[in-house]
């Protein structure tokens, strides 16, 4: 983990806090306040603006370059600095360490060296703010968030970093702006909002995934946008327009080809068949350099897919292909198959 300078505090500081510096570093727990998220609020607002087209989509550019590069910075596993293990680094972790400042305790000696001290603090306000597993997606609390992780996933394959964590939350604001855009009068059919923009919490956590009834289900043009503001593009789509009917009425898969179409007028379209096999559609996931975010479970699920590893949230980790690429579920021991639905999205760095 990356060390940062912690203005005030010592390497050798010892004994109790003061009472006076425990008052100063006490931080809020909104998620605004941490690093790179005051961009991340003002793009969770920002769907409230009405804004002339033409000013509205250079202004959308930057703000989306700006918090995509705080969204998809390697953020560190912090599985340590989260002290009371609610998915975020944040006040009450604070509180807890130097509650026990000078000690041996186990749970806030986050650096295992024996003695909670400045060093610990460091570490943890180094890593302050979510910070999430892109695996292990949660399925007891109707996470929707696979959209979401197949984002920041997409990235960091892309750009072949390994590192598979990230500010879920940060992302989740963007594309649920990004889909406010998209449908500035609402979705071509009213009653899908309720599955496309209900707002996320303010802080990425089970709880908050749970209040907000489980996030947005994220619309493709959401995901190809969001990439395209930072480099990426899409270099094909695979479609049958019929399977994606029968999931999402033709009115919404229309809008959704429309938005192709204006973001990547040079992107190519190929016709498949969802009634063949999933091992019949091997030979579309072969283009080194590309990664392919594919509908799966009757739309009600992504996963990605490259030229020999299965990304898929609901695993524990990437799963290389097996030769009987049938089963897509990612899991170590392919024991599930997950049923193309209609859709597979090849993007590629620009």
């Amino acid at each position: 983990m990356a060390r940062r300078r912690v203005v005030g505090v010592e390497s050798g500081l010892k004994g109790r806090l003061p009472d006076l510096f425990r008052a100063a570093v006490v931080l809020p727990s909104v998620s605004c306040t941490h690093p790179c998220s005051w961009v991340a609020c003002q793009v969770k607002e920002y769907h409230l603006m009405q804004v002339v087209p033409s000013i509205f989509n250079f202004t959308l550019a930057s703000v989306l370059i700006a918090v995509l590069g705080c969204a998809g910075r390697a953020a560190a596993q912090c599985s340590a600095a989260d002290i009371n293990h609610n998915g975020v680094v944040e006040g009450g972790d604070l509180g807890m360490l130097l509650d026990v400042w000078g000690t041996n305790n186990a749970d806030a000696d986050i650096n295992n060296d024996g003695v909670v001290d400045a060093v610990d603090l460091a570490e943890l306000l180094g890593a302050w703010g979510p910070c999430n597993d892109m695996f292990n997606q949660p399925t007891t609390n109707n996470d929707n968030t696979c959209g979401i992780r197949q984002t920041l996933i997409a990235k960091k394959v892309l750009t072949n970093n390994a590192d598979f964590y990230g500010d879920i939350l940060a992302m989740w604001q963007l594309i649920y702006a990004q889909t406010k855009l998209n449908y500035p009068a609402g979705l071509p059919v009213s009653e899908l909002d309720q599955y496309f923009l209900i707002s996320p919490p303010t802080v990425y956590t089970p709880a908050g995934v749970k209040a907000a009834n489980g996030g947005p289900r994220t619309p493709p043009s959401s995901i190809l946008n969001v990439l395209k503001a930072t480099g990426y593009r899409m270099e094909r789509y695979y479609i049958d327009q019929d399977e994606m009917d029968q999931h999402f009425t033709s009115a919404f898969v229309d809008a959704e080809l429309a938005i192709f179409a204006t973001a990547f007028p040079d992107a190519e379209s190929q016709v498949v068949d969802a009634a063949a096999s999933p091992a019949s559609l091997r030979s579309l996931f072969t283009n080194e350099g590309s990664y392919y975010i594919v509908v799966v479970n009757d739309g009600n699920h992504w996963i990605g897919v490259t030229a020999d590893t299965i990304y898929n949230s609901l695993g524990a980790a990437p799963v290389k292909n097996s030769s009987d690429f049938g089963k897509l579920d990612g899991d170590p021991n392919q024991t599930e198959t997950n049923s193309f639905t209609g859709l597979v999205i090849e993007i590629r760095k620009n």
